[in-house]
């Protein structure tokens, strides 16, 4: 049986905005959960509340949490659906896990802490409809007190290498190498391409990796 599809209220949804019997998402909302039901709860909220005018699955892959992380979903969140592994896979596994029962053309690559705002799902699928030849798109992060989190990076050479994973780094922590390499003159206020990023909000086609 296929993952109930929600709907914004008016294309799909009931007049509560629940789910309807669809069978195909544009987005795939995927989240690996281990022992964070609180981090997870809100995430979920953020995500029901975030107002996307897509059609839209959610699934939930529990890697053998022992927070009732799945009853917590299935009790609150009924419009998710849960994998329950039996022992903790890992992380790259589980996502993996979830890809292949997503039914949506993106999949939408979420850590649990993420908390989703108004409108940012529809730009992520917005710029991946404009941009057929991106296969992956981030958006912007910021720490719980608001600052930026520098999320993007550049590939690794030796001297990056040297400065963030030896000692040297502690030496030199603000360096032009580090400084470069973790982007942080760009405000992440427009669009550019990047070698890199932090796999906490990720938008992948699907087809890119099929």
């Amino acid at each position: 049986m296929e993952a109930p599809v929600q709907f914004p209220l008016g294309e799909g949804g009931d007049e509560q905005g629940q789910p309807t019997a669809v069978t195909r998402a544009e987005v795939s909302i995927v989240i690996v959960s281990y022992n964070t039901a609180d981090l997870l709860r809100r995430c979920l909220t953020t995500i029901s509340e975030s107002g996307t005018a897509r059609p839209w699955e959610v699934l939930v892959v529990d890697n053998a949490s022992a927070d009732d992380s799945p009853a917590m979903v299935e009790r609150e969140f009924p419009f998710a659906r849960v994998l329950a592994n039996t022992e903790n896979v890992g992380y790259s596994r589980a996502v993996n896990q979830a890809i292949r029962s997503a039914s949506g053309k993106y999949v939408l690559i979420l850590n649990p802490d993420i908390e989703v705002e108004p409108g940012s799902i529809d730009a992520l699928a917005a710029h991946l409809d404009e941009r057929p030849e991106t296969g992956i798109a981030g958006g912007k992060l910021l720490n719980p007190d608001g600052t930026l989190q520098y999320s993007c990076r550049t590939f690794y050479t030796f001297s990056t290498l040297l400065h963030r994973r030896t000692p040297v780094g502690k030496l030199f922590p603000n360096s032009r190498v580090v400084r470069d390499h973790l982007m942080m003159d760009w405000d992440h206020d427009s669009e550019r391409e990047v070698d890199w990023m932090l796999g906490a909000c990720m938008m992948v086609r699907k087809e890119a990796i099929e």
